[in-house]
């Protein structure tokens, strides 16, 4: 017997008996024109399903206002239920029975069965791509011993999934089940039809980006054979763009016998950005700022050309300014080229001096398959510093000995490789996001700096997300400035200090965030943050601990992003606050 025949037919007689018993209800309550509760749920005849489990599936609940078409519904989960762990023929049939006044009980009676066994398996092919049997073994069913009709449709997805893979994606796959002596007898009739190409790629929502911006990111070509996984990872590009609100599920009709028109649908958002954050630091210190402020604006997608520019400026303990930018597709390859120019200023109130820096860079990136980029850096820095007078301080803090004004100029060199499989950089569920680089400066300043963070993300429960992060740092050389030494403080890696409290010639820190997911761009999270960074003095090496929660939201407009954190032994009173606010345009 064709299997889908057979559970249209169970189904049938299951449909045909609850419906009695429903309408026998519902005549009843319509006759008393009365509102009935449940006060009771009988349930007789289960073994292979505890009643506890039983009811969970049911999900009926004692003074639940008694509707028949919430029963039919809950009946057909509990059918579903008992198929899915090899009870093919159960029946389930149900009745109820008045109590008092407004309350009725539901008497379930469940006639399981027999448990159906799996007997032989078989495969018939019609064209020229039979599976291999390292592949028909790997299919859950053949180590199954007891039917499960759940197990079924998840082998003939995988199945589906291998032939599309392999370029026939109008593969079918039809199993026709024969029922003997309690075993059932499968036979997976698989068609493969013809090995298909793209011949057309069409991209439907694009008012502001050209086509040809998009095409020349996707791993798929006109002409290409067919291939499930580069379609999944054209889906997970375009997602990862920052140009789409929406990125639709790539879909696929006939233009011939052997091609193919591939859609791709989505829906534009804006790509220009401003970011605003404001930083909350209660010290005690009337000379260290209370309050650190940011800006900083960008284009992602300037003029749908895909060329980007971001001008940055923060106040606070650091005074800085930035400005860059990124030509795309130097010479009709994936190499990207960047410049940029710098700004800082620094009053240091531990070594009383003030640090100025001017500098700019040239970097080169180019993208290697979807998930690799390696780029290259050039930079120039000039370095000034200055003694501050000590009458400008009101604390009579200590100088740290040892640091000598730094003057001079600093050239560099650096190449750095990046890996990013993230399904979606704004709010992953699962992925690896690594980056290392290596610098090489000369000049008035030598010296050999590394580092490198990588992060991953898990997905735990339903809309659950765990994220780690490790992230470390060496810097090799003499007469070092400051400003080349690593810190470490603040929302970007130890949350519940200030910014950049901390700094030294090495940094570790780590970072563990639990996440609640609340939409495409929300969260809420939790986290724990440890991290030390090594120095000449007698607390190097000491880790410093934070903690505290925090959420992200996202509206038509923005978004707005929120963290408190707490070092190790301060009060609630004593938590660091980031409030961070993002308008799109």
């Amino acid at each position: 017997m064709d299997m889908k025949k057979y559970l249209i037919y169970l189904n049938i007689i299951n449909i045909v008996s609850i419906l009695f018993f429903a309408q026998i209800c519902l005549c009843q309550q319509t006759d008393t024109d009365q509102a009935f509760y449940i006060s009771k749920l009988n349930i007789t005849g289960n073994k292979a399903i505890s009643s506890k489990k039983a009811i969970e599936i049911l999900n009926i609940n004692r003074g639940q206002r008694f509707d028949p078409v919430i029963i039919e519904n809950s009946i057909f989960d509990l059918l579903n239920a008992y198929k899915e762990i090899g009870y093919m023929f159960t029946k389930v049939t149900w009745g109820h029975t008045i109590e008092g006044k407004n309350s009725v009980a539901i008497n379930i009676a469940i006639q399981e069965g027999e448990k159906i066994l799996i007997g032989n398996i078989d495969f018939v092919y019609t064209g020229d791509q039979p599976l291999n049997q390292s592949i028909i073994k790997k299919l859950d069913i053949q180590r199954s011993r007891y039917f499960d009709e759940s197990i079924l449709e998840k082998d003939i997805d995988q199945i589906l999934n291998l032939y599309s893979e392999r370029g026939y994606p109008l593969a079918s796959v039809s199993p026709e089940i024969n029922i003997e002596n309690g075993k059932i007898d499968l036979i997976f009739k698989i068609d493969s039809g013809s090995k298909a190409k793209i011949g057309e790629i069409k991209i439907e929502g694009l008012n502001k980006t050209k086509e040809n911006i998009i095409l020349r990111e996707l791993p798929i070509r006109s002409g290409d054979i067919f291939n499930q996984k580069k379609v999944d990872e054209t889906e997970r590009l375009l997602n990862n763009m920052g140009y789409f609100q929406n990125v639709y599920p790539i879909s696929f009709s006939n233009i011939d016998d052997e091609n193919l028109m591939l859609y791709i649908t989505v829906t534009e958002g804006p790509t220009g950005r401003i970011n605003g954050l404001l930083g909350y630091n209660p010290s005690d210190n009337k000379n260290e700022s209370k309050l650190i402020g940011m800006v900083d604006g960008s284009e992602t997608n300037l003029f749908g050309t895909a060329r980007q520019i971001k001008i940055s400026g923060r106040r606070g303990f650091v005074n800085s300014y930035e400005l860059a930018f990124v030509e795309p597709w130097i010479l009709n390859k994936p190499i990207d080229l960047g410049i940029n120019f710098q700004a800082i200023d620094r009053s240091d109130i531990q070594i009383r001096q003030k640090i100025i820096e001017r500098g700019s860079g040239l970097s080169g990136t180019m993208r290697i398959g979807s998930y690799n980029q390696i780029s290259v850096i050039g930079k120039y820095k000039r370095i000034n510093s200055s003694e501050i007078s000590e009458e400008l301080f009101e604390t009579t803090d200590t100088k740290i000995p040892n640091e000598e004004l730094a003057n001079g100029r600093k050239y560099s060199l650096a190449i750095g490789s990046r890996f990013d499989n993230r399904d979606y950089f704004n709010n992953p569920t699962k992925g690896r996001f690594t980056d290392a680089v290596l610098e090489l400066s000369f000049g008035d300043f030598r010296s050999i700096k590394f580092w490198f963070d990588i992060n991953f993300y898990f997905k735990t429960l339903e809309q659950q997300v765990l994220a780690l992060g490790i992230h470390a740092g060496r810097i090799w050389g003499d007469e070092i400035p400051i400003t080349e030494l690593f810190y470490l403080g603040g929302a970007n890696s130890l949350r519940g200090y200030r910014e950049d409290q901390f700094r030294g010639y090495e940094r570790q820190f780590g970072n563990i965030e639990y996440r609640f997911l609340t939409g495409r761009n929300s969260h809420f999270f939790i986290f724990l943050d440890s991290g030390r960074v090594y120095t000449k003095d007698k607390e190097s090496g000491i880790i410093k601990l934070g903690y505290g929660a925090g959420m992200r939201l996202e509206s038509p407009n923005g978004t707005l992003s929120v963290d408190y954190g707490l070092a190790k032994g301060d009060t609630i009173l004593k938590g660091k606050i980031h409030v961070s606010l993002g308008a799109v345009f």
